[in-house]
């Protein structure tokens, strides 16, 4: 199991408010997550960090071996909705942090399938030699739009109001997580990221990429074309290759 991940601020915002990380319990099984914060002053910040670390922890502390999709599912779930919890008390507590939260998807591998939990419009796609699939569904005003045939998926790319998300953790006291479980074979490779990557650069373009550079080298090669077309936000990578 080969993994990488990577964060950077852009060109354009001047702190970075995404958090991501990733890892690898053996051959078979790996776990990626990342968020994208909200708030103002650094609350966004604070609220990627916390939900990151804490949603790491349990999962790398539920993790045992031959795991099975319905008890990941479980982990996952439950880590999130608490992750949302301590958010939110944070939030209530500090006042410089009130109103802050997160998107989050956060993903575990098992020896043949992905079990994805999210959050928001940060995104989880599956790539191989034939094409790229998302397997997440954006929680956000132009998704809704999209699924309701008012517009299209490339003119929500460039539509003013694409950043309105309609669900987010840590906001309210409890939110809604959807959980996907999909297969996920040899040589597959699973990208997590912010909306920073995908507002900046096509599908097919990120999938050429996943399809031609090892995984070391992806996190930086995505993020690096994501700035190089503008850069107008934070940018966050996960890439997990079985």
């Amino acid at each position: 199991m080969q993994f990488a991940f990577m964060t950077d601020k852009g060109i354009v915002r001047s702190s970075n408010e995404d958090s991501c990380e990733a890892g690898a319990f053996n051959n078979d099984y790996a776990w990626g997550i990342v968020c994208d914060g909200m708030g103002g002053a650094l609350a966004g910040e604070v609220a990627s960090k916390m939900a990151l670390e804490f949603i790491s922890e349990r999962i790398q502390n539920g993790y045992h071996r031959d795991m099975t999709p319905l008890s990941a599912q479980y982990l996952l779930r439950s880590a999130v909705i608490a992750a949302g919890i301590i958010v939110h008390d944070d939030s209530c507590k500090e006042r410089e942090h009130y109103g802050m939260g997160t998107t989050v998807v956060a993903a575990i591998v098992l020896k043949d399938c992905i079990v994805c939990a999210y959050v928001g419009d940060s995104r989880a796609y599956i790539a191989d030699k034939n094409g790229i699939i998302r397997i997440t569904h954006d929680h956000s005003l132009v998704q809704e739009r999209i699924d309701a045939g008012l517009i299209t998926e490339e003119e929500a790319r460039y539509a003013p109001d694409r950043n309105i998300i309609t669900r987010v953790l840590g906001v309210e006291e409890s939110v809604d997580v959807d959980i996907v479980t999909v297969p996920f074979t040899r040589k597959d490779k699973l990208l997590i990221c912010s909306d920073g990557l995908t507002n900046m650069i096509s599908e097919q373009r990120i999938w050429q990429m996943l399809k031609d550079s090892n995984v070391d080298d992806l996190p930086s090669e995505l993020i690096q074309s994501a700035n190089q077309a503008g850069g107008r936000d934070n940018i966050s990578v996960v890439v997990i290759e079985k």
